[in-house]
């Protein structure tokens, strides 16, 4: 009788373990722009319904200029007390993983004016992958 409470313990730990497994786990990639840390988290799904790119093969499937528009869009709807975004920086980067590695994204990094006057503190970060979605990101303090 105790070994078939074993073999149903032993069922359900497996089926845990199973279940823990398929549960969603987001990429997460931490950056460093300016001197800020940045964390995204990338649904592992979204990439897998984009564009794969390889650097040595083809044009980027989307244009850093196309990229730029979405994130000021994303930026105006999402930061209404701003009117106007100047893009700081732009980078283009790599998910370094083994089942991502043909997935790249946009880091953009913009400055938040009110008036034309920038706000010290307001600056937004957002990733474009390359089916244009937009992903905000976090900056967080350095450990």
């Amino acid at each position: 009788m105790r070994f078939y409470g074993v073999l149903l313990g032993l069922a359900l730990i497996l089926s845990a373990a199973g279940a823990a497994r398929a549960r969603y786990w987001p990429i997460t990639s931490v950056e460093y722009l300016d001197d800020k840390r940045v964390v995204l988290y990338i649904d592992d799904q979204e990439l897998e319904n984009g564009p794969q790119w390889d650097p040595e093969m083809r044009e980027l499937p989307l244009s850093v200029y196309d990229a730029v528009l979405l994130v000021r869009d994303w930026a105006e709807k999402n930061h209404p007390d701003y009117n106007e975004f100047d893009v700081h920086e732009i980078v283009l980067k790599h998910i370094a993983t083994h089942e991502h590695h043909r997935r790249w994204f946009y880091l953009i990094y913009l400055d938040a004016k009110v008036n034309g006057k920038y706000v010290p503190s307001a600056h937004l970060f957002a990733a474009v992958l390359f089916d244009g979605k937009v992903i905000p990101a976090v900056e967080e303090p350095k450990p």
